[in-house]
């Protein structure tokens, strides 16, 4: 959107000459939500990982090492993706976001084939947030991790779990 270009524009301009360390990490966490749209992640990820790399102790940090997560696992550097939604969960500032980390965190860890580590991240979920509505993803998730360690009994009872309510969705289909 034109809005969002033109924000960027002034918060990169105001970027060049601000010294101040809370109006930059406001700043470049703006400026990472500003050009978050899908062909622009790569400018994203920049600011996201500027803020934690400027504030690492920041009240944003969870937020922007999540949202680095995601403009990673967009352009499918799952590594560097897998790096920010570890340090989003080590960060724990909401539980909204928690939840969201952990299922990212499972995500690449499958991605980047560490499936014990998957496994054991999607099993905490399980744990900490059973009635959440992401739930049917980590089931899915824990099943593919069970199934890449060939523990195919367990893997087949997590994609039961996955179908049980009979939603007809993405999900269910995979």
């Amino acid at each position: 959107s034109k809005a969002f270009d033109a924000a960027a524009k002034h918060l990169e301009k105001l970027l060049k000459t601000c010294k101040e360390p809370d109006l930059r990490e406001r700043a470049l966490y703006r400026l990472g939500w500003c050009t978050s749209d899908p062909g622009n992640a790569s400018a994203s990820a920049k600011a996201f990982e500027q803020l934690l790399s400027e504030s690492p102790d920041s009240s944003l940090a969870a937020s922007a090492a999540f949202q680095a997560g995601e403009a990673r696992l967009q352009m499918k550097e799952f590594a560097p993706a897998y790096q920010h939604y570890v340090k989003a969960v080590a960060i724990e500032r909401k539980a909204t976001l928690t939840e969201q980390s952990l299922l990212r965190l499972g995500e690449t860890q499958g991605l980047t084939e560490r499936w014990a580590e998957s496994e054991k991240t999607y099993t905490e979920f399980t744990k900490a947030f059973p009635s959440s509505e992401l739930i049917r993803r980590v089931y899915f998730g824990l099943g593919w991790a069970r199934e890449n360690t060939r523990k195919y009994d367990r893997a087949i009872e997590a994609y039961l779990l996955v179908i049980a309510k009979g939603i007809k969705d993405v999900t269910e289909a995979r």
